[in-house]
């Protein structure tokens, strides 16, 4: 499995609970059709400064998007892991 399928099988953090300042996060980024999916690595979140147009900013701007998060530490050793099987 690819780590996007990965990635895409999972279950991820909405933004009414934000992660803790500096850590290192994966966001997701996803149009309110579901048709298009942007996964985006970030080292030391911060989410007084953090750009989530910025992000999207590239792709249609028809959509309405929304975001999520996972930690990444945990989420890339859980890839690891399951392919390691």
């Amino acid at each position: 499995m690819s780590f996007k399928d990965y990635l895409l099988s999972l279950r991820w953090n909405t933004f009414a609970k934000y992660p803790a300042q500096g850590s290192d996060v994966y966001i997701h980024c996803f149009t309110d059709d579901g048709g298009t999916h942007k996964f985006v690595k970030v080292k030391q979140f911060n989410a007084v400064c953090f750009d989530f147009q910025g992000i999207v900013s590239k792709y249609s701007k028809n959509h309405q998007w929304q975001f999520s998060w996972l930690p990444a530490a945990k989420t890339e050793e859980d890839y690891d892991n399951s392919i390691s099987d």
